[in-house]
């Protein structure tokens, strides 16, 4: 981001009616003192991803390729930006991805045993692992449902998460 201040100032009376007939609107307000010295300031902000227009018209008188090549490069460090988030955002989906088909598998494991367990005549093992399994599941599914509901409760509101201990 581009913040830019520029201002203007005079201390002489020629130098004062030339800075009150630019600034227009500053003249008819505070018109010039003939019998004391005055200072006025004019004061001008701009702020965004690029120069301000005054800005890039000196940028034009100083180099008459400037202006191109300035937009040029604000273009092409736009396109690395969405590149590079697009590219964070491809890496957590398959992170996610790796961690949704670790867990149906680990399940899926924890059932088998479970099942195995009771066919081989040990059915208080069998319901141990088949009973944890599905607890763990179901307890996920309702904290991870839980939690984004407080999330979205806080965030309506405009208050900070609470920090978990």
């Amino acid at each position: 981001m581009v913040t830019a201040v520029r201002s203007k100032s005079a201390k002489t009376k020629s130098q004062q009616s030339k800075v009150i007939s630019d600034t227009g609107i500053v003249g008819q307000i505070i018109p010039p003192d003939k019998n004391h010295d005055t200072e006025i300031h004019e004061v001008s902000m701009w702020h965004g991803p690029l120069p301000s227009p005054e800005d890039l018209a000196h940028y034009k008188k100083l180099s008459p390729d400037a202006v191109e090549r300035l937009f040029r490069d604000f273009e092409a460090n736009s396109q690395h930006l969405r590149e590079f988030e697009m590219a964070e955002l491809k890496a957590d989906f398959k992170l996610k991805m790796r961690s949704l088909n670790f867990a149906f598998l680990s399940i899926l494991i924890f059932i088998f045993s479970g099942i195995w367990f009771l066919f081989a005549g040990y059915p208080n093992i069998a319901a141990i692992l088949v009973g944890s399994t599905m607890a763990f599941v179901v307890g996920s599914f309702l904290y991870d449902r839980n939690h984004l509901n407080r999330a979205s409760d806080q965030n309506s509101k405009n208050v900070p998460p609470k920090k978990r201990r």
